[in-house]
Protein backbone atom coordinates (compact mmCIF):
# COMPACT_ATOMS: atom_id res chain seq x y z
CA UNK A 1 0.00 0.00 0.00
CA UNK A 2 2.45 2.65 0.72
CA UNK A 3 4.22 2.29 -2.64
CA UNK A 4 0.98 2.85 -4.21
CA UNK A 5 0.36 6.12 -2.11
CA UNK A 6 3.93 7.21 -3.29
CA UNK A 7 2.96 7.13 -6.71
CA UNK A 8 0.03 8.90 -6.26
CA UNK A 9 2.00 11.49 -4.63
CA UNK A 10 4.61 11.95 -7.19
CA UNK A 11 1.82 11.86 -9.83
CA UNK A 12 0.06 14.71 -7.93
CA UNK A 13 3.46 16.47 -7.90
CA UNK A 14 4.19 16.37 -11.28
CA UNK A 15 0.98 17.77 -12.08
CA UNK A 16 0.93 20.43 -9.80
CA UNK A 17 4.70 21.26 -11.44
CA UNK A 18 4.04 20.68 -15.11
CA UNK A 19 2.13 24.24 -15.46
CA UNK A 20 5.35 25.84 -14.16
CA UNK A 21 7.63 24.11 -16.59
CA UNK A 22 5.26 24.67 -19.71
CA UNK A 23 6.77 27.34 -22.39
CA UNK A 24 3.84 30.35 -23.38
CA UNK A 25 2.42 29.55 -26.69
CA UNK A 26 4.13 32.37 -29.15
CA UNK A 27 2.36 35.53 -29.79
CA UNK A 28 0.84 35.85 -33.35
CA UNK A 29 2.74 39.04 -34.06
CA UNK A 30 0.24 42.04 -35.16
CA UNK A 31 -1.25 43.21 -38.73
CA UNK A 32 0.91 46.12 -39.51
CA UNK A 33 -0.68 48.19 -42.50
CA UNK A 34 1.49 48.99 -45.16
CA UNK A 35 4.45 51.17 -44.80
CA UNK A 36 4.32 50.57 -40.94
CA UNK A 37 5.97 49.04 -38.26
CA UNK A 38 3.67 47.45 -35.13
CA UNK A 39 5.44 46.03 -31.72
CA UNK A 40 3.66 44.43 -28.88
CA UNK A 41 4.36 42.57 -26.10
CA UNK A 42 3.76 38.81 -25.97
CA UNK A 43 0.68 40.07 -23.45
CA UNK A 44 -0.79 42.32 -26.09
CA UNK A 45 0.44 45.68 -24.71
CA UNK A 46 0.74 47.49 -27.92
CA UNK A 47 4.03 49.58 -28.14
CA UNK A 48 4.17 50.96 -31.40
CA UNK A 49 2.38 51.02 -35.33
CA UNK A 50 4.14 53.67 -36.51
CA UNK A 51 5.59 54.93 -40.36
CA UNK A 52 8.80 53.57 -41.27
CA UNK A 53 11.18 53.97 -43.42
CA UNK A 54 13.65 51.38 -44.79
CA UNK A 55 17.37 51.25 -46.76
CA UNK A 56 19.45 48.57 -47.97
CA UNK A 57 23.46 48.91 -48.69
CA UNK A 58 24.70 46.54 -50.94
CA UNK A 59 27.87 46.81 -50.27
CA UNK A 60 27.31 45.94 -46.32
CA UNK A 61 24.71 43.53 -47.13
CA UNK A 62 22.18 45.65 -44.35
CA UNK A 63 18.64 46.17 -44.87
CA UNK A 64 18.30 48.69 -42.13
CA UNK A 65 14.41 49.24 -41.16
CA UNK A 66 13.43 51.82 -38.44
CA UNK A 67 10.38 53.66 -37.03
CA UNK A 68 10.25 56.68 -34.94
CA UNK A 69 7.71 58.26 -32.72
CA UNK A 70 6.57 60.35 -30.23
CA UNK A 71 6.86 57.57 -27.32
CA UNK A 72 8.42 54.60 -28.76
CA UNK A 73 10.96 54.02 -31.57
CA UNK A 74 12.29 50.74 -32.77
CA UNK A 75 14.65 49.22 -35.70
CA UNK A 76 16.02 46.13 -37.12
CA UNK A 77 18.66 45.50 -39.09
CA UNK A 78 19.36 42.18 -40.97
CA UNK A 79 22.51 40.60 -43.37
CA UNK A 80 22.10 39.13 -46.11
CA UNK A 81 20.99 39.60 -49.92
CA UNK A 82 17.84 41.71 -50.63
CA UNK A 83 15.28 42.12 -52.32
CA UNK A 84 14.69 38.20 -51.48
CA UNK A 85 13.34 35.70 -53.90
CA UNK A 86 12.12 33.99 -51.19
CA UNK A 87 10.91 34.17 -47.57
CA UNK A 88 14.03 33.79 -45.45
CA UNK A 89 14.05 33.79 -41.67
CA UNK A 90 17.32 35.33 -39.60
CA UNK A 91 18.49 34.47 -36.01
CA UNK A 92 18.58 37.47 -33.84
CA UNK A 93 21.18 38.74 -31.88
CA UNK A 94 22.36 41.93 -30.16
CA UNK A 95 24.60 42.87 -32.62
CA UNK A 96 24.87 41.81 -36.47
CA UNK A 97 27.50 39.69 -37.28
CA UNK A 98 27.42 37.24 -40.61
CA UNK A 99 25.29 36.72 -43.12
CA UNK A 100 21.54 35.48 -42.22
CA UNK A 101 21.76 37.27 -38.60
CA UNK A 102 19.66 40.69 -37.29
CA UNK A 103 19.55 42.55 -34.56
CA UNK A 104 16.22 44.25 -33.34
CA UNK A 105 16.02 46.77 -30.61
CA UNK A 106 12.71 49.31 -29.51
CA UNK A 107 13.11 52.05 -26.93
CA UNK A 108 10.50 53.98 -25.59
CA UNK A 109 11.60 57.62 -25.87
CA UNK A 110 9.93 59.49 -23.11
CA UNK A 111 11.62 56.56 -20.67
CA UNK A 112 14.82 58.03 -19.86
CA UNK A 113 15.12 55.03 -16.91
CA UNK A 114 14.34 51.74 -18.25
CA UNK A 115 17.26 50.38 -20.97
CA UNK A 116 15.91 49.59 -24.61
CA UNK A 117 14.87 46.05 -25.26
CA UNK A 118 17.09 44.98 -27.09
CA UNK A 119 16.76 41.42 -28.65
CA UNK A 120 19.38 38.90 -27.21
CA UNK A 121 17.43 35.83 -29.42
CA UNK A 122 14.46 35.51 -31.10
CA UNK A 123 13.86 35.68 -35.28
CA UNK A 124 13.14 37.63 -38.04
CA UNK A 125 11.39 36.47 -41.11
CA UNK A 126 11.42 38.39 -44.44
CA UNK A 127 9.00 37.45 -47.23
CA UNK A 128 10.16 37.66 -50.90
CA UNK A 129 9.65 41.57 -52.83
CA UNK A 130 11.04 44.99 -53.29
CA UNK A 131 9.79 46.42 -49.94
CA UNK A 132 10.65 44.97 -46.85
CA UNK A 133 7.49 42.56 -45.15
CA UNK A 134 7.94 40.30 -42.57
CA UNK A 135 7.35 40.20 -38.70
CA UNK A 136 9.82 39.17 -35.33
CA UNK A 137 9.54 37.76 -32.46
CA UNK A 138 12.64 38.56 -29.64
CA UNK A 139 13.38 38.12 -26.23
CA UNK A 140 15.13 40.98 -24.37
CA UNK A 141 16.70 40.43 -21.07
CA UNK A 142 14.78 41.25 -18.06
CA UNK A 143 13.87 44.47 -16.59
CA UNK A 144 16.61 45.61 -14.00
CA UNK A 145 15.57 44.34 -10.52
CA UNK A 146 13.41 41.79 -12.39
CA UNK A 147 13.76 38.27 -13.23
CA UNK A 148 11.47 38.13 -15.88
CA UNK A 149 12.47 37.64 -19.71
CA UNK A 150 10.49 40.43 -21.98
CA UNK A 151 8.79 39.38 -25.24
CA UNK A 152 8.07 41.14 -28.09
CA UNK A 153 6.41 40.72 -31.59
CA UNK A 154 5.85 43.01 -34.49
CA UNK A 155 5.63 43.06 -38.13
CA UNK A 156 6.02 45.45 -41.24
CA UNK A 157 4.38 45.62 -44.51
CA UNK A 158 5.34 46.99 -47.91
CA UNK A 159 7.62 49.41 -46.21
CA UNK A 160 9.52 51.08 -49.32
CA UNK A 161 12.75 50.22 -49.39
CA UNK A 162 15.56 52.81 -50.92
CA UNK A 163 19.18 52.10 -52.40
CA UNK A 164 21.31 53.93 -49.96
CA UNK A 165 24.40 53.18 -52.34
CA UNK A 166 26.16 56.99 -51.77
CA UNK A 167 26.56 56.40 -48.51
CA UNK A 168 27.05 52.21 -47.67
CA UNK A 169 29.73 50.56 -47.98
CA UNK A 170 31.47 52.60 -45.02
CA UNK A 171 31.02 49.51 -42.47
CA UNK A 172 33.79 46.82 -41.51
CA UNK A 173 33.00 43.32 -43.26
CA UNK A 174 32.29 40.56 -41.15
CA UNK A 175 32.68 36.76 -42.26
Amino acid sequence: MRPRRLAVLAALAIAAGAPACRRAAPARPPEAAAGRLVAQRREGERLLDLPAQATYCKGDSLLLVVAVGERWSAGFTARGRFPLDSARTYTVHPAVAGDGTASVALRGVTDSVRPALLGSRGTLRLEPGRAATGRFEIVAPPVPGTGTLQYVVGAFRAVPVADSASSCGQLPRTP
